[in-house]
């Protein structure tokens, strides 16, 4: 009976070990759509981490769902005080006048004769996703910038269908 007992208590302890870690450190979420193909696919099951230590290149959820009622699944591209500045023309971003190294992207964008500039205010996200033809972003009005309270947490583990450590890129 005693061995029951201890059992019981493992088992109680471990569940609320686990519930502690996902209320106050991490959050399981889905991938919903392929904004963010190839890093990451639809359905794919993906680890949040709360931080506050939001850097360029991190792959961030946030609770801004546009009224579609989905989380936005996105990559930093800029941060507040940073300018940046996209031209469509040749498919190149740059921010605080550097080009960027995206070998994350899917494919580079479509053409359009279109160039964007902005400077990104502060306590604000430019999101873009990796599958930039087919991602509704930061570059369009109905999403804008991204205000850092927004942000649900940052991507840092995809743990189905397969494991990979998903790391910044910048």
């Amino acid at each position: 009976m005693n061995k029951i007992y201890e059992f019981v208590e493992t088992i109680c302890t471990s569940l609320i070990i686990v519930c502690i870690c996902f209320a106050f450190f991490f959050r399981m979420v889905s991938v919903d759509g392929s904004s963010m193909n190839a890093t990451l696919s639809n359905n794919d099951k993906i680890i949040l981490t709360y931080s506050h230590n939001i850097q360029r290149g991190d792959i961030v959820v946030t609770d801004n769902t546009n009224g579609s009622g989905k989380r936005l699944i996105k990559r930093v591209i800029a941060m507040g005080g940073d300018r940046i500045k996209i031209d469509f023309t040749k498919g190149e971003v740059y921010v605080n006048d550097e080009l960027i190294n995206e070998t994350y992207i899917l494919e580079p964008m479509m053409q359009k004769d279109y160039i964007l500039d902005i400077t990104v205010r502060d306590g604000y996200l430019f999101l873009m996703g990796d599958n930039r033809n087919n991602s509704l972003d930061s570059r369009y009005d109905e999403i804008g910038l991204i205000s850092k309270n927004e942000i649900l947490g940052k991507a840092s583990v995809r743990f189905f269908p397969k494991f990979t450590v998903l790391k910044g890129d910048k």
